[in-house]
Formats: C-alpha cells, structure tokens, sequence
C-alpha cells in the first residue's frame, strides 16, 4: 500500500502541471435593439419584395427586428434575400484571439401572413469583404416568440454568398468579423403569392476562443521542481527503510 502511495504522488505532480497549461475562453457578443442595421439586397425577383427595420415594440420584449414581405409571383424559390449586418457587433481574430466555433442564438416569430410564399432566416457573418452564412435554414411558422439556438460551427460550415472569399479565417491572421443574419423570403418548399412578416429579437453570438498555452512564471516553475524532487526523495528514503 505505501508503494502504491509513493507512485501515486509522482505520477499526479505530471498530471497537475499538464492541466495548468491551457484555458479556455469564451466572448458573448449580444444585440437587443437593432437600431442601426444594414441590409443589403443580393438578390431580388420582379413583383417581390423585403424590407427590413427596427420596430420598436411588441419584441421579446421591446423593440427587434421586422422584415415585411411581399409577393406577387406565385413560385417555389427564394423571392428576395437581405444581408443584415449589425452596426458595432464585431470581433476581430488578430486582436482579440483566434476563435475555434461560433453558436447562435436568437428569439423569432412570424406575423401577419397571407398566402404561403414562406420566410427562411440564417446566421451570417461578414470578413475582408466577403459575406458567408452558415449551413441549415430555420423557418419554424410560429405566431409567438420561440428560441433557436444552433450547434457551434467550425469555419467550413460558412457557405460564401457574396464576395471573393471560399472560407472565413478564424485563426489569429483573420481579419475582423461582422455579425448578421440573412433573410430569404420565398422557399423553393413553398409558393403562393401574398406577404409574411418575421421578427427577430435578442440576437447572441457565442465565440469560443482556441486554447491558448499559459507559460508558468519562474517562481511556479521552481515550486513545481522541489514538489518533484521531494517526491522522489521521499520515495527513495522509505525504500532504503
């Protein structure tokens, strides 16, 4: 039993030391009010429209985000898509830290519909120029406020949708990274002429940083080589005992 003891401390000493080498970090970046938005048409369809504004009550709670669409082409596509960027929701890699996922969150609520054209929304975000949203869509028609959250995504599961890029860059050479969302309205599951209004509210990013070593000062490290060597002598005095 004292074997096993003497073992036991040596061996958890490297454990320790292995554990006290990294951290994790995570960086919230939040958006309630959507007072200032830039929207952005990329693309449009004659006798289709989607405006996007801050209305300032009846969010989850107080004001969110609306866009209004309507539609007279009675087909199964996507009618109009809006890039909405929001003003002063940005991270930048090569300042703050390399990011390894991005996860979404977000209230939205459907209003007002007549006919069935169908509304899609999906995160987005912007860098060096180039616009990227993320995989899957999420159109659930409810008339209340409901709470999506996705899963967190790495770099390659951003989709280019304007710009020149092929894939963001999260890495500590990344340049800075704008927060939106897009906005289809139309769905090539869905058709019908009419309007549909969507609202969005309470907007989250969550970022989690790469694990970034932690160098121990010298001081640490001196306690750590007489914790090591104690242990071993220690260990080889019981012996010669």
């Amino acid at each position: 039993m004292k074997a096993t003891r003497r073992v036991l401390l040596v061996a958890l000493l490297p454990l320790f030391v292995s554990q006290a080498q990294v951290t994790l970090a995570t960086v919230v970046l939040s958006e309630t009010e959507f007072s200032s938005v830039q929207s952005t048409v990329l693309s449009s369809t004659p006798g289709a429209s989607l405006v996007g504004y801050q209305s300032a009550a009846g969010g989850n709670p107080g004001a969110y985000f609306r866009s209004d669409g309507t539609t007279s082409v009675d087909e199964p596509m996507y009618l109009q898509t809006n890039l909405n960027i929001i003003d002063g929701l940005s991270f930048d890699p090569s300042v703050q830290g390399a990011i390894d996922t991005i996860e979404f969150k977000w209230d939205q609520r459907w209003f007002n519909t007549v006919g069935d054209p169908g509304f899609v929304i999906r995160m987005a975000i912007v860098q060096d120029g180039t616009a990227y949203r993320v995989s899957g869509v999420f159109s659930r028609r409810d008339t209340g406020w409901l709470d999506e959250v996705t899963m967190p995504f790495v770099p390659s599961y951003f989709t280019p949708i304007s710009g020149p890029g092929s894939t963001p860059d999260f890495t500590s050479s990344g340049g800075r990274i704008d927060f939106g969302f897009v906005t289809d309205f139309g769905a090539p599951w869905s058709s019908g002429t009419g309007s549909q209004s969507f609202g969005l509210d309470n907007y989250i990013a969550t970022l989690t940083l790469v694990e970034t070593p932690i160098i121990p000062e010298p001081s640490t490290l001196l306690v750590w080589s007489l914790l090591a060597a104690l242990a071993i002598g220690s260990a080889a005095y019981r012996r010669k005992r």
